[in-house]
């Protein structure tokens, strides 16, 4: 009986390790590629509280008008496997199915600059033509790190050339001089393999006040 006691200890003793070895992350390095852009105008609001795990809410945009505060543009990249280093480690127990976690994959594309321009005076200090990016936050989302609905002024987070995000929502956050139809021009620059640049022209739309 004593003998059955310690086989049946070392036996659940040997799943225990295997589990824990299981659950170690993969050597997976794989690296995208950013090809293209979705891109598209969009109602939204933020919602910074830590009791809200979802902190973007989306809305259409009703009759080509919007609160300006509401206002957003949301950006997602295209991405392709720009290059493959996918190790797991062999065990002779377990299967290399179950053998670890992948570790999400990422991109080293990094954005250079973003400028929101406007068809239209949109206040004393910006004529039509200016540049509007200091007038936007951006919201942004890291899976590989785990970092969801991060919000940063746009410019500030424009400067330290971040790697291209999972996500980015652009909302505006100064309202124009008065009640406004214009149409903005996203021109977006990046350091990339594939991509260099994209530049898109949004419909009309009336920010109000």
């Amino acid at each position: 009986m004593r003998k059955k006691i310690l086989l049946v200890f070392g036996v659940m003793s040997l799943i225990t390790i295997i589990g824990i070895v299981s659950c170690t992350k993969c050597g997976d390095t794989t690296v995208y590629k950013v090809v293209d852009l979705y891109l598209k105008q969009t109602g939204v609001q933020f919602n910074g509280g830590n009791q809200h795990p979802d902190r973007l809410y989306y809305y259409n945009i009703y009759k080509d008008s919007i609160y300006y505060s509401f206002y957003g543009i949301y950006i997602e990249p295209d991405l392709q496997v720009a290059s493959l280093d996918f190790k797991i480690p062999s065990f002779g127990l377990v299967s290399t199915a179950y053998a670890c976690d992948p570790i999400p994959a990422s991109t080293n594309d990094r954005i250079t600059d973003i400028e929101i321009i406007a068809d239209h005076d949109y206040d004393d200090s910006h004529p039509k033509g200016s540049n509007l990016a200091e007038y936007f936050d951006a919201v942004v989302t890291y899976h590989h790190t785990n970092t969801y609905e991060i919000k940063h002024d746009l410019k500030e987070y424009i400067d330290r050339k971040p790697i291209v995000p999972d996500q980015l929502v652009l909302i505006l956050k100064v309202k124009p001089k008065q009640n406004t139809r214009l149409s903005f021009t996203l021109n977006y620059k990046q350091e990339g393999v594939s991509m260099d640049s994209k530049s898109v022209q949004f419909k009309s739309i009336t920010l109000t006040q």
